[in-house]
């Protein structure tokens, strides 16, 4: 009976040392493939933020808001935001 359970432990841990080993293979080959995957990943946020600046270039407005928050951000960071907003709806309308 004891070396039966020793032989079952034995069966498991080779188990458990090769799934591991399957699992550490797994992330070495996305590790491999990291450009790869972030070219990917640059390549959908263009292609979205495109989309996006297509449906909106309709509307009148500064250049760099339909590309980025960078305009929004600067804006509310300044303490007279409400003063920006006014001057862009003045000049590009309601």
């Amino acid at each position: 009976m004891l070396s039966l359970s020793i032989s079952l432990l034995r069966d498991y841990a080779a188990i458990a040392h090769i799934s591991t080993l399957h699992v550490m293979s797994l992330f070495a080959q996305v590790y491999a493939a990291r450009w790869l995957l972030f070219s990917a990943l640059l390549a959908f946020y263009a292609a979205d933020k495109y989309r996006k600046y297509t449906r909106l270039r309709a509307f009148r407005g500064p250049f760099s808001t339909g590309w980025s928050e960078i305009w929004h951000a600067g804006v509310m960071l300044n303490k007279c935001s409400h003063l920006a907003y006014k001057d862009v709806n003045d000049e590009y309308g309601e």
